[in-house]
């Protein structure tokens, strides 16, 4: 059938919409996030989308493919691909190239330099046909793609060549599914290249400023390099051009600096040589941040008779980054140790002496000068015991000296809040401005205005805000890389933060924010002001991003919604929830630690995983307008909570005690009890154990306890009586304990009989051993450990990953190994069950390891029982993390059913590290297991893409087994039909200097649900390494 493209029309809607319903199931969490696209969305949706170009691709009269492509308000010349979308039952049959090729023409004729797009890695399909189209895979990226092909086709010496030549048939590319990170001089760069017969063109795009920095053709040829591309402020850069004609005359050149590079040159570069020069990075100058355009030096070179304009980026980089951390929250006049660390940020060694001063607080001894020689990404640090002395900003100043003329290298200063009781501080550093109370602590970055908002006693982060977007289109907003001016102090009781940020959007507009906290209370006010001549209308969307979320309360008029999050099955994305069925002006949102309270003055809509305000706002001439006002509070218990607070503020009494009610619940049940965590013992061979009986009251208890334990299990006596237990005195009887004769578990029920009732306490019994062997075979590549029941491979070159785990000849584990496979937008990615170690700036699952992971080999660790198995690690090469050292051991019994995993990382360097998920993934190959959580909730896997999230343990109830992980901490449990159920159980970690953070999970193989509970209790074991 005959396909055209053409531009999209609103009568292209109902055909859209069909498009969308009918390719749900080809996007990671569906296309359109449960809720069916009608062809007034898709409307919308075109509306919103705000593109400059958008192409329909058809056939007999259906929509079978479509292209938006937008300008990309962060990088002026740049547009970005928003959305390119093929039918499935179209796909293989070329029309995503047809529109890929028409879009980047296009892009080019409406004068755009740069085209993106993003994509997920696990798009096996897709990455080919993107590189082949002149798309580079950005290194150290989830997957963004540049292409700079619009800016070569526009070149005047260019245009001959494809005039001549199809640019699509004959470049030249590497179509391998992996990050582009191509080098030229020792410069980042991307390197197009077209061949025919005869005939052909080279251009090398410098990465950093995304010019053309050097061209070739057989008639023609010019280059500038540079020696270093990420210099410091005060570096002096060497510079080199070549440049060669169809003559031997000289190429006229004139070469500037812009933004802190000083160089203004102007002379001759002989035909087939080279001109050299050095530009000057003023020091003065301040570094660019990786989101912020490079300085750029551009040079202009004529050569017969054609100008050809090169632009080539240098980095301004600080030498070296300024770490502080303190151990726990600063208090006036309590000794407190804080860790301060240099980073060495440079591709060079680091080497000087290190001064330090402190204001605000008096160290416990005098602060030493440290001697600095550090490789690159290394880092050092020392701790400090200061005291602060009054509330306020703790300031701490770094200078790095040259260690033979004491000349000034380097220096930073970094703040740390002091809070007096029930009070509250402001306070900026150089990449971050705060705000803390005793409740909350709030971090804001400088460049984008991310708003971190954390519980201030645990550290956990409980929301992200993100700056205002205007739009639309909202993504990707302008403001995520402009630097925001910013300013903080007290205004009463208040800790209040003024920023400030400029469009380069909306000529003469400015965005004003200003963040107020005061306890457990923090305000979000934005202003526009806007000093053109003209009148803007534009709409103003804030989203709000909760933290580890277990469930959500909405005030609607039809009910007050209590409801466990299961994302993206509820929420569903936008449109989910009425924009207008409000009955009261919050949402509650719950999380580990407590509950999130959000009140507005504007309209929200509740959304997969986040909370987004949206309204429109006039801003006049020469005037200003303000954007309805956000109220955060982070507070203890649950929803009732915030919904006493919001009464409070309007003060008045609730108007009703709202009930809360479910979204959906059809079920009959019995009602038990949920009992609380079980405490655990050991069982090896039959004999006398103790049993204890406490009473934590000073009335004495006296009253018969009557034991039972399951089938195949043997106690007795099975009464005994207690007499006179009391607070400081408990009671203690024999009993003789027979386990089976194999690893097993169950419960032993204690029933006391008091005059009025009865209570029951349940312990969990697991006998974790039985007579047997385990057999470790192995060289240091693959390892099989077999205990006569599990049989467990082991894969270090895998991430350090455990990629089989087989019970009764069954798989657990779902894996590709050896080969590389995909998880929705994961990739590369074995499966199977591995650590993760992730730093703030990574989004790269599974967290990189699988580049490190050094030789595996046998280990024991005894505690009681000989535990066996394979021991993997290495020692982490990722920048940020550089220096940290990881080992992961997997562990069983002789003829057990259970497995631990010991995972711990070291940290050796003398400055701390900020993990952002420390923990254990893994994938489970149990398809149509019920899923069973702490909080008694039950759900089918592989019926509907869902999440969930829940503290402490995990059951698995499948036909052929039941599996329990049981472990420390919180996890989230992602169920994707036809991918399996994946495990992400991590957690924000701080790894002080020296020392070494361990994390323990218990896997039991049950055979029957009734069994499997018991194994619940084994996140109480201690240690393994």
């Amino acid at each position: 059938m005959h396909v055209t493209i053409v531009p999209y029309s609103p009568a292209h809607a109902s055909g859209l919409a069909a498009m969308f319903n009918a390719s749900d199931k080809s996007w990671p969490w569906g296309f359109g996030g449960g809720l069916t696209y009608t062809p007034e969305r898709a409307a919308e949706f075109m509306e919103e989308s705000n593109s400059v170009l958008d192409l329909i691709a058809q056939a007999g009269g259906e929509v079978v493919g479509l292209s938006l492509m937008s300008p990309d308000h962060r990088r002026p010349g740049t547009a970005f691909i928003r959305l390119l979308n093929v039918r499935p039952d179209w796909h293989g049959k070329g029309i995503g190239r047809r529109l890929l090729v028409q879009t980047i023409n296009m892009t080019a004729a409406l004068g755009y330099a740069r085209l993106d797009l993003m994509t997920w890695p696990a798009n096996l399909k897709a990455v080919p046909l993107y590189k082949k189209t002149g798309f580079f895979w950005v290194p150290d990226t989830h997957v963004d793609m540049h292409n700079y092909l619009p800016h070569i086709l526009n070149q005047e010496w260019a245009r001959e060549f494809f005039h001549r030549h199809c640019w699509y048939r004959h470049l030249q590319r590497d179509l391998e599914i992996a990050p582009d990170d191509q080098r030229w001089h020792g410069m980042k760069v991307c390197i197009y290249r077209w061949q025919v017969p005869g005939d052909e063109l080279e251009v090398v795009i410098d990465a950093e400023s995304g010019g053309i920095t050097a061209m070739a053709s057989p008639g023609l040829g010019v280059s500038c390099r540079v020696e270093a591309q990420r210099p410091a402020p005060g570096d002096r850069v060497a510079v080199t051009w070549t440049a060669r004609g169809t003559t031997a005359s000289d190429v006229p050149l004139v070469a500037r600096g812009e933004a802190g590079l000083l160089l203004d040159f102007a002379g001759p570069v002989p035909s087939g040589c080279e001109a050299r020069a050095q530009v000057q990075v003023a020091r003065e100058v301040a570094a660019t941040e990786e989101r912020q355009p490079a300085p750029v030096l551009s040079s202009r070179l004529v050569v017969d008779g054609q100008a050809i304009e090169l632009r080539t980026g240098l980095r301004v980089t600080a030498p070296a980054r300024l770490e502080v951390w303190p151990a726990r929250r600063l208090q006036v006049q309590v000794p407190t140790p804080v860790w301060v660390g240099l980073v060495n940020r440079r591709d060079e060694p680091l080497v000087g002496r290190l001064h330090w001063d402190c204001h605000g607080a008096r160290p416990a001894s005098g602060i030493p000068v440290l001697e600095v020689n550090l490789g690159s990404w290394e880092r050092l640090g020392t701790e400090l015991v200061l005291t602060p002395e009054a509330a306020g900003p703790v300031r701490l100043e770094a200078r790095l000296e040259h260690p033979v003329d004491g000349r000034l290298l380097w220096s930073e200063a970094a703040s740390l809040g002091v809070c007096a009781p029930d009070g509250a501080i402001a306070y900026i550093n150089p990449r971050t401005a705060h705000l803390e109370s005793e409740a909350l602590r709030v971090e804001v970055g400088l460049t984008g205005q991310l708003t971190k908002v954390h519980d201030a006693v645990t550290g956990k982060p409980i929301a992200y805000l993100s700056c205002d977007r205007l739009g639309p289109p909202y993504y990707p907003s302008e403001f995520t890389s402009r630097r925001a001016t910013a300013r903080g102090g007290l205004e009463g009781k208040l800790a209040v933060l003024y920023l400030e940020a400029a469009s380069g959007t909306y000529p003469g507009l400015i965005l004003r924010r200003r963040l107020a906290l005061h306890g457990a209370h923090l305000e979000l006010n934005t202003e526009l002001v806007n000093a053109a001549g003209t009148p803007y209308q534009l709409k103003v969307r804030r989203p709000v991003w909760p933290q580890d979320i277990t469930g959500l309360a909405l005030p609607l008029r039809a009910g007050l919604v209590c409801q466990e999050v299961e994302s993206p099955a509820f929420p569903a994305w936008e449109g989910d929830f009425p924009e207008d069925d409000w009955a009261e002006a919050w949402l509650a949102v719950e999380h580990t630690g407590g509950v999130l309270g959000l009140f507005w003055e504007g309209r929200p809509e509740v959304d997969a995983g986040s909370v987004t305000f949206t309204e429109t706002v006039n801003v006049p001439a020469q005037g200003k307008a303000a954007v309805s006002r956000l109220r955060v509070a982070g507070l203890p218990g649950a929803w009732p909570a915030v919904r006493q607070l919001y009464w409070q503020r309007r003060g008045e009494q609730p108007r009703s005690p709202q009930r809360p009610a479910p979204v959906r619940r059809v079920h009959l049940h019995d009602e038990l009890d949920q009992p609380a965590p079980p405490a655990l013992a050991l069982v090896g061979a039959p004999g006398e154990r103790v049993l204890t009986v406490e009473n934590l009251r000073h009335q004495q208890l006296d009253a018969p306890v009557h034991l039972e334990v399951g089938l195949g299990w043997e106690i007795s006596p099975r009464v005994v009586q207690v007499s006179g237990a009391c607070y400081d005195r408990p009671t203690q009887a024999a009993v003789h304990l027979t386990p089976p004769g194999r690893a097993a578990a169950t419960w032993l029920q204690a029933r006391v009989e008091l005059p009025a009732q009865c209570e029951t306490h349940r312990q969990a019994l697991i006998r974790p051993e039985a007579p047997g062997q385990v057999s470790i075979e192995g060289n240091g590549g693959l390892f099989t450990v077999d205990n006569g029941r599990l049989r467990l491979v082991v894969a270090p070159d895998c991430a350090g990953g455990l990629v089989s785990l087989r019970a009764a000849g069954n798989e657990l584990l779902r894996s590709s190994y050896p080969q590389a496979g995909s998880y929705d937008f994961m990739k590369p990615w074995h499966g199977g069950l591995h650590p993760v170690l992730r730093d703030p700036d990574e989004f790269e699952y599974p967290g990189m390891l699988y580049r490190n992971a050094g030789p595996g080999s046998p280990c024991t660790v005894a505690t009681g029982f000989r535990w066996q198995g394979v021991e993997v690690g290495g020692r982490v090469s990722r920048r940020e993390l550089r220096g940290l050292e990881w080992r992961c051991r997997y562990l069983t019994l002789p003829a057990s059913n259970l497995v631990a995993i010991a995972y711990r990382v070291h940290n050796p360097t003398g400055a701390p590290f900020i993990l952002d998920d420390m923990g254990l993934m893994a994938f489970w190959d149990l398809p149509e297991a019920t899923v069973v959580l702490p909080d008694g909730r039950r759900r089918c896997a592989g019926q509907q893409r869902s999440e969930f999230y829940a503290t402490g343990w995990l059951r698995l109830e499948h036909p052929t087994c039941c599996v329990v992980l049981a472990g420390t901490g919180s996890y989230e449990l992602a169920d994707n039909p036809g991918a399996g159920l994946y495990l992400d159980w991590s957690e924000r970690k701080v790894v002080p200097p020296g020392s070494s953070l361990e994390q323990v999970w218990y896997l039991a193989v049950a055979g029957d649900p009734d069994q499997a509970g018991a194994y619940t209790a084994l996140a109480g074991l201690g240690r393994l390494f």
